[in-house]
């Protein structure tokens, strides 16, 4: 069961649509996206299509591949070989193996890449960032100095003034 239903919709100046998903239309790049996702400006699904080179371990309902677009070197992604959006609209046992996955592959990570720290995440709907529409998790390598400040990990995507929030409470 999909988030996305009916046709695609396009962004034309003075035609604006008043709610994406039900929320109010915000940001004048939301339409674009919601179009995009909708599979009118993509072309097959990057994850049903992977090439053979760009995967790393394989189980019966998931992969681990090399992400194409890494933001960090050794940066994975564990993808379900069942075409969805969210990892929520697996079954359990689909659900089960893609957690056994993203242990493999950041054991994987520590004997190639010796991180010394991860970010492992979903991107879970529009909101949240997810341009590709099939489910999947990050398994980022992390190393001291990757970035000038860590702190607060993934609550500084979200509001970086809330990163540190031992310090307003």
């Amino acid at each position: 069961m999909g988030l996305l239903v009916g046709p695609p919709q396009v962004a034309k100046p003075g035609n604006r649509p008043q709610t994406v998903l039900g929320a109010p239309a915000r940001a004048p790049w939301s339409c674009h996206i919601l179009s995009t996702l909708r599979f009118g400006a993509m072309q097959g699904c990057p994850f049903c299509e992977l090439p053979e080179e760009r995967i790393r371990i394989e189980g019966e309902h998931g992969l681990v591949v090399r992400d194409g677009y890494p933001v960090a070197a050794g940066h994975l992604l564990v993808v379900p070989r069942h075409h969805v959006e969210s990892v929520f609209h697996l079954s359990q046992p689909e659900q089960d193996e893609l957690w056994e996955l993203t242990a493999r592959a950041r054991g994987l990570l520590i004997r190639d890449a010796r991180p010394e720290g991860f970010t492992i995440g979903i991107n879970d709907g529009l909101a949240a960032g997810q341009t590709v529409p099939h489910a999947h998790i990050h398994v980022i390598p992390r190393h001291i100095g990757d970035v000038p400040d860590p702190t607060g990990g993934i609550r500084a995507i979200v509001s970086p003034r809330k990163a540190r929030y031992w310090e307003h409470s």
